[in-house]
């Protein structure tokens, strides 16, 4: 049997469960070949049978179109209903037609610590579900709800995440941009990171200032490559005259203000839930809100300095923080959703997801004529003879356990 990491600790976890139940022994063949996707798709969760039964047996949704594949199988994880597919579908609609952002694509990888900050892609649908993966208020139906819209719809919000070097998510921020400030409004962590080893909080907050410096030193340049593009643009309309000398005049106007109010300063953070320990920071004392209205701002009622610039000159002014950026086009999303069991217009039978009997019913018909007897995992195990696949797997289960000299 192929090591995974992480499966041992499973079955470890759950042994006493499955020795009792043969559902559960008859599971773990799937849930080991799916293993790395079980994994992938629960980011920063501690993972039971529930979470894999989930993802094995998916939901399936009426009304999937082909660009809908990924959200109806991340939903089907995140165990939504018809009526919550679609409002995620509604939400992912609005979020593919932003196409620009206040907020620059940054990623790195912090050579001391191993982990690699990312700002999610405008167009990755994972940032609806980043609450779910990272159990977080930051999800459909719970209370950071306008928080994910905001992050995934608005050009002032995105999600910024950072991950060990096997990629599992050990933060997450809805960040959001308000002219000069860009604010993580809290930073949700797990406690462990992929080597369930725990997490130390004043390195995690390390790569994050590290980020908080590379949003203010990136926006620096690109504001100034934007200037000047504009600049030339207008002259180049000036001189075919295309526009008047009054409306060069204005224009060149607006690009000033729009740089001399809105080029990044500072990046602070909010103090409420979050998750890393931030003594040492000074508190910002203007304390800016996101431009738009989002029903749930408590965790950044207060505010904390990550990084600040003070050389950069800012003249505060009424004009609206304009997008300037796009996405690297060879950047890549989150995670790659394996979308390969969905079949676009698939239907849902209407009874299924509200009849709990019915639904344990699908779950366990293609094993409920499998009885498994389990004298000692180590030395013995007597199988039915009608289920091949539930017995090899677990022998291969008592032999990687031998060869590894693992006890139980």
């Amino acid at each position: 049997m192929e090591y995974k990491p992480g499966f041992y600790e499973f079955f470890k976890d759950n042994y006493e469960q499955i020795l009792e139940d043969e559902t559960k022994q008859s599971e773990l063949s799937k849930i080991q070949k799916q293993w790395d996707k079980i994994v992938e798709a629960n980011l920063g969760q501690k993972i039971n049978f529930d979470k894999c039964k989930l993802y094995i047996y998916s939901h399936k949704y009426e009304n999937v179109a082909e660009d809908e594949l990924e959200i109806a199988k991340l939903s089907s994880n995140c165990g939504y209903s018809q009526e919550d597919f679609e409002k995620v579908q509604a939400i992912f609609r609005a979020q593919k037609e932003r196409t620009k952002s206040s907020i620059p694509q940054i990623e790195k990888k912090d050579e001391k610590t191993g982990y690699t900050y990312k700002v999610l892609r405008l167009d990755d649908p994972t940032a609806i579900f980043v609450g779910e993966l990272t159990d977080c208020c930051q999800a459909l139906g719970d209370a950071g709800e306008s928080c994910m819209k905001h992050s995934v719809t608005s050009t002032n919000g995105r999600v910024l995440v950072v991950q060990d070097e096997n990629g599992k998510i050990l933060s997450q921020s809805w960040i959001w941009r308000n002219k000069n400030t860009l604010c993580f409004d809290n930073i949700e962590a797990v406690a462990k990171d992929s080597n369930n080893k725990k997490i130390i909080s004043s390195n995690l907050l390390s790569v994050i200032k590290g980020a908080a410096k590379d949003f203010v030193e990136t926006d620096k340049i690109e504001m100034q490559k934007w200037q000047e593009a504009k600049l030339k643009e207008l002259e180049e309309e000036r001189k075919s005259g295309k526009i008047d000398e009054q409306k060069y005049s204005q224009e060149k106007d607006r690009v000033r203000r729009t740089v001399e109010g809105q080029q990044l300063t500072k990046v602070t953070v909010g103090i409420g839930y979050t998750d890393v320990d931030l003594s040492g920071l000074k508190t910002d004392n203007e304390n800016k809100y996101p431009e738009e209205h989002v029903d749930y701002i408590h965790d950044s009622r207060t505010q904390l300095i990550l990084y600040e610039d003070t050389s950069i000159a800012h003249k505060e002014n009424e004009d609206k923080t304009v997008a300037i950026y796009s996405d690297n086009e060879n950047s890549n999303k989150l995670i790659d959703v394996d979308t390969s069991e969905i079949n676009a217009d698939d239907e849902i039978d209407d009874d299924w997801e509200y009849n709990d009997d019915e639904r344990e019913n699908n779950y366990n018909e293609e094993w409920q004529d499998c009885a498994i007897d389990i004298e000692d995992i180590k030395t013995a195990i007597k199988y039915a003879q009608d289920r091949e696949e539930a017995r090899a797997t677990l022998q291969n289960i008592e032999k990687w356990l031998e060869e590894n000299s693992i006890e139980i």
